[in-house]
């Protein structure tokens, strides 16, 4: 039974892409459910501009100063969920960011075509999607390998998906402060404990990890 945690961290390149599935990613295997989004990239990336500038003019209008450009404007979220969970799930988690560090959400998504498989033989030995084993689209078979010549064969491993979902959010908040300020240890924990009590899934090890700012 999966955990709840959730994670923050500054947005990556191509990651509102990613979760979109707009582009090509290896730790993509599993095709037999599908995932949920929440605003696609042309709508986020819109979305995200024009809450950056307003928000970046709020910043200008109160220091009489440009928004710094190693400031973070983007954050990434990450949060564990169980198959059932669906974007209404997450609905409840993304007013409590806008509210609580007075963020905007631009984009979420729930993922259900990654994960794992485990040997039924030896349980120990396990498989990473993306990393150990790959999905070719020509035949929707699993292989070893990503130039696909060594198929899997399924009747010795077993799926483990890993179910989580995504949101992406401004990394600044409307006066155009780093949002980082905000996020302190006892923040942090209190996202985590609405978190779990939000999925109704056990609450995770009380490891709290303070956003850096880079």
């Amino acid at each position: 039974m999966a955990k709840s945690s959730i994670h923050l961290q500054t947005a990556k390149g191509g990651t509102i892409l990613h979760n979109a599935r707009e582009n090509y990613s290896k730790s993509v295997v599993f095709i037999d459910e599908k995932n949920e989004l929440w605003n696609d990239s042309k709508t986020a990336f819109k979305m995200f501009r024009d809450e950056l500038e307003i928000r970046s003019e709020a910043y200008t209008q109160r220091t009489k100063q440009k928004l710094q450009k190693n400031t973070s404007t983007m954050i990434s979220g990450v949060v564990n969920l169980e198959q059932h969970h669906t974007l209404e799930d997450m609905e409840k988690i993304k007013d409590y960011l806008e509210e609580e560090f007075d963020t905007k959400v631009i984009q979420m998504s729930v993922h259900r075509d990654e994960g794992k498989l485990i040997n039924k033989e030896n349980e120990d030995l396990k498989l990473v999607s993306g990393k150990d084993f790959f999905l070719n689209r020509k035949d929707n078979e699993l292989y070893f390998d990503s130039k696909f010549t060594k198929k899997i064969n399924m009747e010795k491993w077993k799926i483990e998906k890993n179910y989580h979902g995504h949101f992406e959010m401004l990394g600044i908040d409307s006066n155009g402060n780093s949002l980082r300020k905000k996020m302190n240890i006892y923040k942090l924990s209190q996202l985590q404990d609405f978190t779990a009590e939000t999925l109704k899934m056990e609450r995770g090890n009380n490891n709290v990890e303070v956003l850096k700012e880079n």
